[in-house]
């Protein structure tokens, strides 16, 4: 089963008159360049796949967890782009700022992070017959689980939530907006008073989201085409995989920078080895780290 982790709904707004994107993605050394529709990208088989329960529960967090995010959001997404971001209502602001926090977390890297680690709390309950928590699941449903309590973490969305949002057009710019499957900008923690969030929504329009005016009183003093180019930049140095746009006028672009930037780190050491001590028993709610692990990931 196809489980997107940069969904449909959001590539759509760099399809063209013929309902295609560009796809520009990276094998080995290499980067293919070819157009597809915007469910024939940005996916991995089984990526949320819960293994050792039956079959029709396997899927459940692709088919009902991630739909549900995503088809809120996109209620959201049209809204932004149309550039009638004060008419959202609260559930879609909370909507929104949710799919965006996931976008940091269900992707494969992260999410193989999350399930090796996991594995590793699952396999040092087991030695140690300790902590009752992990009784009656695997290791892969509650990889799915963690998941899932990440993305819903409160203090992200609410931080994202509480920000000023605007949505600022680039239309004129010399070249069109790319997005990635690392589609943030983001450098400073959330709760800082100059932090924003910065996303592509489509190739003319960039979603903002600060918590003071700072930032989108600079984006507005240089040109469109400086802004793309700054944007592009960074979204084309975050990406692992895939760059998309509307054609392939950057691939040059893509080529030189792609990956360049580091991997967010989702889990860090000092995670870890607190979350296997919760395992061994040591401490005797498992979950009692999902906040700290969504504030760590999403800086």
């Amino acid at each position: 089963m196809k489980h997107h982790y940069i969904p449909a709904m959001y590539l759509r707004q760099w399809s063209g008159l013929d309902g295609q994107l560009c796809e520009h993605k990276r094998i080995a050394s290499k980067i293919a360049v070819h157009r597809t529709w915007p469910e024939g990208t940005g996916y991995k088989p089984d990526l949320y796949r819960i293994n050792g329960v039956p079959d029709e529960l396997a899927q459940e967090v692709e088919t009902q967890y991630m739909k549900m995010l995503d088809t809120r959001a996109a209620d959201a997404l049209k809204k932004l782009v149309r550039g009638e971001g004060n008419s959202l209502k609260s559930t879609e602001r909370a909507a929104w700022a949710r799919f965006l926090v996931s976008l940091i977390f269900r992707n494969p890297e992260a999410v193989q992070t999350i399930n090796t680690h996991m594995t590793e709390m699952w396999a040092a309950a087991n030695e140690s017959f300790l902590n009752p928590s992990f009784v009656g699941a695997g290791a892969s449903e509650y990889a799915m689980k963690l998941l899932q309590e990440v993305i819903d973490s409160v203090r992200p969305i609410t931080d994202i939530k509480t920000m000023g949002w605007r949505t600022i057009s680039v239309a004129g710019a010399a070249v069109p907006l790319l997005t990635s499957d690392r589609p943030w900008v983001l450098s400073r923690p959330l709760d800082a008073p100059d932090a924003y969030v910065l996303i592509p929504i489509s190739p003319s329009v960039l979603f903002l989201a600060e918590h003071t005016n700072m930032w989108s009183r600079r984006i507005r003093s240089v040109s469109p085409s400086r802004i793309v180019e700054i944007v592009n930049q960074d979204t084309i140095r975050s990406a692992r995989t895939y760059v998309w746009g509307i054609d392939d006028r950057q691939l040059p672009l893509v080529e030189t920078w792609i990956g360049t930037n580091p991997d967010r780190e989702i889990i860090t050491k000092e995670q870890r080895e607190q979350a296997l001590n919760i395992a061994r028993g040591a401490v005797p709610d498992i979950w009692s780290q999902v906040d700290a692990t969504a504030s760590a990931a999403v800086p």
